[in-house]
């Protein structure tokens, strides 16, 4: 099973394709806390699993 998508090979187009990569899950989390504001409940954004565990303490 190779790759899904073939990897760019023209410099510009490798340069597009590594923008899209890092960019990706800054969309993802801006688009989850759209959403979520909306809805009313956060499913991504709940904080780090150190934070909720301090959090489980103090209470």
């Amino acid at each position: 099973a190779g790759p899904r998508v073939f990897a760019p090979r023209k410099a510009g187009a490798k340069r597009d394709a590594q923008m899209v990569k890092r960019h990706s899950a800054a969309l993802t989390s801006a688009t989850e806390k759209l959403l979520s504001s909306r809805v009313g409940h956060l499913e991504l954004l709940k904080g780090t699993r150190r934070e909720l565990e301090k959090q489980r303490k103090e209470k």
